[in-house]
């Protein structure tokens, strides 16, 4: 992956240094770390089926997985907004032929 350490040795600095909790921090290029942040194990999955064995430096970049990720997910996700009833407010439109409030 593009500009992630991947090495033991150097995720071990940021455990040994406390700037991580432990190895399964979400922030750690990890399998376990990235599955806590969001990542889907179907789409873990079919980013290692694409990419395959090689022996080659392959350099992937981290929207790949996650547009994978994005398409697993979107389908069984449910959307909901909300607005806190504080920063609601009114809204005269004039022009309209007649006048409509909209709270």
């Amino acid at each position: 992956m593009m500009n992630t350490p991947l090495s033991k040795r150097n995720l071990k600095w940021f455990v040994d240094n406390g700037h991580v909790e432990n190895w399964f921090d979400y922030r750690f290029p990890t399998v376990r770390g990235i599955l806590r942040s969001g990542l889907c194990l179907s789409a873990l999955t079919d980013f290692m089926l694409e990419i395959g064995p090689s022996k080659n430096t392959n350099l992937m970049s981290w929207d790949k997985i996650w547009t994978k990720n994005k398409k697993v997910r979107d389908p069984k996700a449910t959307r909901f907004i909300a607005i806190s009833a504080d920063k609601t407010c009114t809204i005269t439109v004039s022009d309209f032929g007649t006048d409509v409030v909209v709270k």
